[in-house]
């Protein structure tokens, strides 16, 4: 049972350094200021140590017809298939 508990609350300690670091880069993103190549790293790795699953969400609107939908798609793609890569390496 303490096994358990002390297992638990490994799981919550790591959960709230992730929290914490998730509500640093929201408060960054609010204030309109850049976040890093660093900051942003570091938040991926916290997720995936911890076993949570980024979800990527782009909303747009295509109102002068220069772009479209499958453009943006394949250009955020190629992006996170980047950024894939460099994780993997690091």
């Amino acid at each position: 049972m303490s096994l358990q508990i002390a297992r638990l609350n490994e799981t919550i300690l790591m959960q709230q350094k992730l929290l914490d670091e998730l509500e640093y880069i929201s408060r960054l993103m609010h204030l309109k200021q850049p976040v890093t190549i660093e900051e942003f790293t570091k938040l991926l790795e916290m997720m995936k140590g911890g076993g949570t699953k980024l979800i990527f969400t782009e909303q747009g609107v295509f109102l002068d017809g220069r772009d479209t939908p499958a453009q943006r798609e394949h250009g955020t793609k190629e992006m996170l298939d980047k950024l894939g890569v460099q994780l993997e390496i690091a």
